[in-house]
């Protein structure tokens, strides 16, 4: 039997000798006094007839029929802050006073309300109160003031406070000596009578005191412990703790943690043992947590706080994306038929929502009514669709989708107040949240929810209709998320128990760990009370606390707390804060301990620190001391000499990485593997010259051309970027977006013309043309939040000029090439108004040796060439880019239009114009040249063009395309600046050193697959 305390063994002795009577058991918590029963019980002694209360307990059990006839309730918790604040904004409007002239504060009112407490529970009242006894005399005057207004709001409102309930209690036991039952024995331990206020004493003093027992605790004494040891970090501290359990091989439920700040270790210890176990409900955990763990480890708390977060920030679309992403919210309908939270994520953040309330479900049912329009086209739309064949799938999939998407958002902006009117209005909203939108799976998720919903509900109903001036309801809710303590619980079997310093100890337990004693901490710095100081205090009445007797209370509560302990007892600090790498230093208690354990009166802190091993770190000293795998690998390569052979170590632990290992020497070797990129099984089922072969556009083939890798990750696995709105206040629309928009006011601005057949004239059309910019931007503003107005301003003065540029050059050019027809639609849907040459159905192109590549495109301007007798014609592609890639002077480029495969729109399109040409106008028609108009600023209407003899490679620069996508082969480039502006960089890893080992493989003849790519290249003329 393990050696009881004094207080155990008193209680042992009291359920030994009085076992028919019955016995009230007061204790600091209902907790604290289960854990003493559970340690009687284990000495061998059964416990009967025992009924653990708090002193609040107790006195509500005395009070309860008396308030519930008078109809009086209990004003605890919020409802005592709310009040002051209440009546301190009161005090404030009728202005001239000392402490109103401060801003009303959360801060302030907890300071108040604790004042009034510390008055009110020192039995004073009132007119106790002397102005004079106040170092400011207005500040006492104030003072008085407010705890007038309070006593009268409790008698006028019926309202019971703890020390009016303490009176009420005190006086019904004066009363009536028989409340208590003759036959109940009150069991109060000693240091618990000793720490009571003023009216708790009074009413403790009024129980009949024949059945009152006192029993006595082990005095305080000089710390005895075991041993000592320092942490490098809090973190270090906590795994510490857990290493030494482990070397030694203790039992967990033989443990038990003492923390000195509940803030910075309830945290730590929570995560570290979060990670020993695969579940997340908490209750395979192996640790319990005498006050619990803050709300903000359960999914409904977080979900909160970004719900908060996104009403603040004006309802951005990242922080809603990312909330569904984790999880955090009910989704139900849009959960059918996927597993996990990335596709709803993925689907909503694809819409152009940007952010703003307004915008979500306007651009949900724009999304919906555009997917609608291309199911009941029952063609494609876009040139990226290259493998369309399950077309109709996916959109039917993505409507329902965001049908549900919409239903999700509708209900959520529904239970989201617009505006805030009154404090109650958002505690409502709050509540409706959690109830009907937040995500719970577990029971811990569950207890989150309830207390959270509690704590709303307590604050609602003291607020009422009037609000509370300085209170912050969004700040409290945060606060509430954030620090509020869930699921504390007693000791259980097979778990660790952790516990504050001041509240525990009393688990019976045989190894007990105190942790968090740096002299920042422990036994703390003993603030005054910044509206009622020390000095105030002492004058006012000798029962009030002050700072001073805070500090003396904490230090004799730790020497309680040691002489109470009978099991081994380890004390630990913190030497070294990592956040700001500040060197800490022992609480004085553990040099008391330091000098107890050496046998050292006169040691000194260098003496203790001298005497402790080395700090705990991230790395054990020892393997057998490792908690976990990481760990073993830090101490692994913190060892001097290392592993022998680490890579066959990780192969063993890590398969993943084994097989990176495997991929790392196929790369470096100079042989085209798997690993490099070759798939010969893609390669037989998307040769592009089968007759049921993918349909590719200029995009696809240059992607191909300039990446093979990225045109596999794109258009073979359909790897995609996500699709975020990214707000960057310095941009509106990115270079894409950019394009799309003077795309479009140009094909409407030149068919206007043509339908007038009009030629461009720069005065008589300048204000037509910004008439049709000025539309299509408002149409853009619309679908894409401006992030800022410089940057809008600054782009739409950018697209002015632009547009400027494009008339006057097109006035000019078009004295020698009429234009013919705008973004004629080749496979593909028309836009606006159509051409007579688009067609539904692909063209197909004749690369030679029998082989047809099916191609479509969206093709911008075909021209008719002035002077050329007719059925000639030349191909323009509108760039709203630098015209560095395709310019001709560039230096090497001369030989090449086609820039090694990287450039094939050019050929591509010239070939698929003149087909159509041939089809739909003339079988004499023939398109004569290709070339690229770039209308910007900074290219200032620079045109590039080749001629069709010019292009003729182009057949050759197809074929090899097609062929090395035929073999499956899908390298990366051989020169990185081809995927500088890449969305899939992150992917490629290094990008010089694979393009160094692309490169190598190319020069390796030996690599059949990259024949066609070593072509395009160049590589075989070397």
């Amino acid at each position: 039997m393990k050696q009881l305390n004094t207080f155990t063994h008193a209680l042992r002795d009291i359920c030994r000798d009085r076992v028919l009577e019955e016995k009230w058991l007061l204790a600091p918590s209902r907790r604290v006094g289960f854990q003493w029963l559970d340690a009687v019980a284990r000495s061998g002694q059964p416990v009967l007839n025992v009924r653990v209360k708090t002193l609040q307990h107790m006195v509500l059990d005395l009070t309860s029929g008396e308030m519930a006839a008078k109809g009086l309730r209990f004003l605890r918790g919020v409802g005592v802050e709310v009040l002051v604040g209440r009546l301190f904004g009161r005090l404030r409007a009728a202005g001239g006073g000392y402490t109103t002239r401060l801003e009303p504060s959360p801060g302030l009112t907890q300071t108040l309300a604790r004042s009034v407490s510390d008055l009110r529970l020192s039995g004073l009242k009132s007119s106790d109160i002397r102005p004079g006894s106040f170092e400011v005399k207005r500040k006492g005057e104030e003072l008085g003031r407010l705890l007038k207004e309070f006593e009268r709001v409790l008698e006028a409102e019926r309202l019971m406070d703890n020390a009016e309930l303490l009176r009420l209690a005190t006086r019904r036991l004066q009363r009536e000596p028989g409340a208590v039952p003759e036959e109940s024995l009150i069991l109060v331990p000693e240091d618990l009578a000793e720490d009571l206020r003023r009216l708790e004493r009074d009413f403790l003093e009024s129980t009949p005191e024949e059945q009152r027992i006192v029993l006595p605790v082990d005095p305080p004494e000089l710390p005895v412990v075991n041993g000592i040891f320092r942490a490098l970090g809090e973190v270090n501290e906590v795994r510490e703790v857990l290493r030494r359990c482990l070397e030694a091989g203790i039992p967990f439920d033989e443990v038990e943690i003492l923390h000195a700040d509940a803030a910075t270790y309830v945290p730590l210890i929570y995560e570290i043992t979060s990670r020993l176990t695969d579940d997340d409900d908490g209750d395979s955990l192996p640790a319990t947590f005498a006050e619990g763990v803050p709300a903000r480890y359960g999914r409904p708390a977080r979900a909160l706080l970004g719900w908060l977060s996104w009403m603040h920030e004006g309802y951005p679309q990242a922080i809603l994306v990312r909330m569904i992403l984790e999880g955090l919210l009910r989704i139900e309908p849009a959960e059918e038929g996927i597993s996990g939270f990335a596709e709803p994520a993925r689907r909503l953040r694809a819409v152009p929502i940007g952010s703003g309330r307004s915008r979500y479900l306007t651009k949900i049912d724009e999304a919906i009514d555009a997917v609608e329009r291309r199911l009941a086209s029952g063609r494609l739309s876009d040139e990226e669709g290259e493998n369309a064949g399950d077309e109709p799938l996916r959109l039917t999939s993505r409507l329902k989708g965001l049908k549900a998407s919409r239903e999700f958002v509708h209900g959520l902006l529904s239970n989201t107040p617009e505006r805030v009117v009154h404090q109650k209005d958002l505690l409502e909203a709050a509540q409706a949240f959690l109830d009907r939108h937040t995500r719970h799976t577990n029971r811990f998720d569950e207890f989150v929810r309830k207390k959270l919903v509690d704590e709303i509900q307590a604050l609602a109903e003291w607020i009422g209709e009037e609000e509370v001036e300085g209170l912050d309801i969004r700040k409290w809710l945060e606060e509430r998320c954030l620090t509020s303590p869930v699921r504390g619980e007693r000791p259980q079997p097979g778990r660790f128990h952790v516990a504050p310093v001041q509240g525990g100890g009393h688990s019976g337990r045989s190894h007990i760990f105190i942790v968090g004693l740096d002299d920042s901490r422990f036994p703390g710095s003993g603030l005054q009370d910044p509206i009622l100081l020390d000095g105030e205090r002492r004058k006012v009445s000798g029962d009030l606390p002050t700072a001073a007797s805070r500090l003396e209370r904490t230090t004799q509560g730790f020497a309680r707390l040691q002489a109470r302990l009978r099991g081994k007892v380890t004390l630990s600090y913190c030497c070294r804060s990592l956040t700001d790498d500040r060197e800490m230093f022992p609480s004085p208690v553990v040099l008391d301990a330091y000098r107890v354990l050496a046998r050292d009166p006169q040691g000194d802190q260098d003496d203790l620190i001298r005497s402790i091993p080395e700090a705990a770190s991230f790395a054990p000293s020892r393997p057998d001391r490792c908690l976990d795998l990481t760990e073993s690998w830090i101490r692994w390569m913190c060892e001097g000499d290392g592993i022998l052979d680490p890579e066959k170590v990780i192969v063993r632990s890590f398969p993943h990485l084994g097989r990176g290992f495997v991929a790392r020497e196929a790369r470096a070797s100079d042989a085209f593997t798997e690993y490099d990129g070759f798939v010969p099984e893609a390669g037989e089922d998307l040769d592009p010259t089968r007759p049921d072969g993918p349909i590719l556009s200029a995009s696809a083939l240059e992607t191909a051309g300039a990446c093979p890798m990225e045109y596999f990750f794109r258009y073979v696995l359909g790897i995609r970027p996500p699709d975020e709105i990214q707000m960057d206040p310095r941009i509106w629309l990115d270079p894409a977006e950019r394009g799309q928009l003077l795309h479009a006011v140009f094909r409407k601005f030149m068919h206007r013309l043509r339908e007038q057949d009009l030629l461009p004239d720069f005065q008589r059309d300048e204000q037509l043309l910004m008439q049709m910019l000025e539309a299509e931007v408002a149409w853009w503003r619309d679908n894409k939040p401006i992030p800022s107005r410089i940057a809008y301003e600054r782009e739409a003065m950018d697209l002015r000029l632009a547009s400027r540029i494009f008339l006057q050059e097109e006035e000019r050019f078009c004295r020698e090439s009429r234009p013919f027809c705008f973004e004629a639609s080749v496979g593909l849907l028309p836009e606006g108004q159509g051409t007579p040459l688009d067609t539904p159905d692909p063209v197909s192109l004749q690369l030679g040796a029998g082989l047809t590549l099916r191609a479509r495109g969206r093709i911008d301007r075909i021209d008719e060439v002035a002077g050329a007798g007719g059925n000639r014609y030349s191909v323009w592609d509108y760039k709203t880019g630098s015209s560095w890639k395709y310019r001709r002077d560039r230096a090497g480029t001369l030989e090449d239009p086609f820039q090694g495969g990287r450039i094939v729109q050019n050929a591509l399109y010239m070939r698929m114009a003149e087909s159509r040409l041939k089809e739909a106008v003339s079988p004499d028609a023939a398109v004569d040249r290709f070339g690229y108009f770039f209308p910007t600023t900074r290219e200032h209407g620079e045109r590039v063009d080749w001629t069709a003899p010019e292009l003729a490679e182009g057949v050759r620069v197809l074929g090899s395309l097609c062929e090395m996508l035929a073999r499956g082969a899908f390298p990366f480039t051989d020169d990185a600046g081809d995927v500088g502006y890449s969305d899939y960089k992150e992917a490629f890893g290094n990008r010089d050193a694979a393009a160094e080992a692309s490169e190598r493989k190319l020069k390796n003849r030996e690599n059949k697959p990259l024949e066609g790519f070593r072509r395009l290249r160049g590589y075989d003329a070397e």
